[in-house]
């Protein structure tokens, strides 16, 4: 499914943040005062893939529950498939209704951050037991292929090894994914050198997760994630 990150940070002061782009649909409970997404305000929300990064901004204090959910969850979860979030940021309850609500009152209820994580379990394990029955199999086989190959495999080869035209995979995939196989890929392939960093220099982790050299992935960085590589602390995650 992905993971889920606890947080709570107090500025006294309003603080904006580029949060860089990732292949995952980021799904926050908020637990306190709400956000400004792009400009424009959010309690609880749900964000689709950006192939860029994403202003967003708190008051002075800020206190939530982050899901990093896979694209192919997000009909079985949110009620709508990945394609109609791309590039766009929803209420939460728009898309779930007053069960948004509810969750959220359980979380701030909790006492801590491990009542909090068994909360979500419970509730995602009974929204998500159907879920690969929400999306198309070839859309399953073609991510997980893209994903285990460390977003390396190209379009073509996609499309052969699913017996298909790279027309039909690429409007199927960016209807289920919410990105065109190829972005799907490039930010596959950015996570990837996220969770390598400090692992080994950089021109290592450059060819390790197919970048053409050390500056293909700092411009990669750059445009993915607004900063250099040094910005970055690595992702927590197998590599």
């Amino acid at each position: 499914m992905g993971g889920y990150a606890d947080f709570r940070s107090r500025t006294g002061a309003p603080a904006e943040t580029r949060e860089a782009a990732n292949a995952k649909i980021v799904v926050i409970v908020d637990l306190d005062a709400g956000w400004t997404i792009e400009g424009e305000r959010f309690r609880s929300f749900a964000g689709g893939i950006y192939p860029r990064p994403v202003r967003v901004r708190h008051e002075g204090s800020a206190a939530g529950v982050q899901i990093d959910l896979e694209p192919l969850a997000a009909r079985a979860l949110l009620g709508v498939p990945a394609g109609e979030l791309t590039c766009r940021t929803v209420g939460l309850e728009q898309l779930l209704g007053r069960k948004a609500g509810l969750v959220a009152e359980r979380l701030h209820e909790a006492g801590d951050a491990a009542e909090r994580f068994a909360i979500l379990d419970e509730v995602l394990r009974r929204e998500l037991a159907g879920a690969r029955e929400t999306v198309r199999p070839d859309t399953w086989r073609a991510w997980t292929l893209l994903e285990r190959s460390g977003g390396r495999m190209r379009v073509d080869e996609l499309a052969a090894e699913l017996g298909c035209s790279r027309r039909h995979l690429v409007n199927r995939f960016a209807a289920d994914i919410g990105a065109p196989p190829k972005t799907a890929a490039r930010l596959i392939r950015f996570e990837r050198a996220r969770r390598r960093l400090g692992s080994a220099p950089l021109a290592r982790v450059a060819a390790d997760c197919g970048y053409a050299d050390q500056a293909h992935l700092a411009r990669e960085f750059a445009e993915l994630g607004g900063a250099p590589p040094s910005a970055f602390r690595p992702l927590a995650g197998a590599t």
